[in-house]
């Protein structure tokens, strides 16, 4: 589960509208591969263009337990307006057991000793 608040600002061919919006959602692991859904609404968009309801959705790439790359797609009534790439790191990362992302790596993210 994530969330986050979200600023953007939409040029065209006018000044620049700032945006913002909250949005929570969900990351689906396969492997180092995951694709991401995160539903959302505008708490703040003065021109309305779209609809408040917006998804962002995409694919993550985990690179090591913190380091990971993006590619979003911001989706207004099944219409893409917003394509992103971005990195990241990951400030803490909950993960189960089981996860390839827990495996040999403690608290600070450095491999530990005897853990495989």
């Amino acid at each position: 589960m994530s969330g986050a608040l979200m600023v953007a600002h939409t040029q065209g061919t006018g000044p620049s509208v700032p945006k913002t919006g909250v949005f929570a959602g969900h990351e689906l692991l396969f492997g180092r591969l995951a694709f991401v859904a995160h539903p959302g609404f505008y708490g703040y968009d003065p021109h309305k263009f779209n609809t408040a309801y917006y998804e962002r959705l995409g694919l993550n790439y985990h690179f090591t337990a913190r380091l990971f790359g993006a590619i979003d797609v911001n989706v207004h009534r099944a219409v893409a307006d917003v394509m992103e790439f971005s990195r990241g790191e990951a400030l803490k990362r909950f993960v189960g057991p089981g996860c390839w992302l827990g495996r040999g790596f403690g608290r600070a993210g450095k491999k530990s000793a005897g853990r495989n």
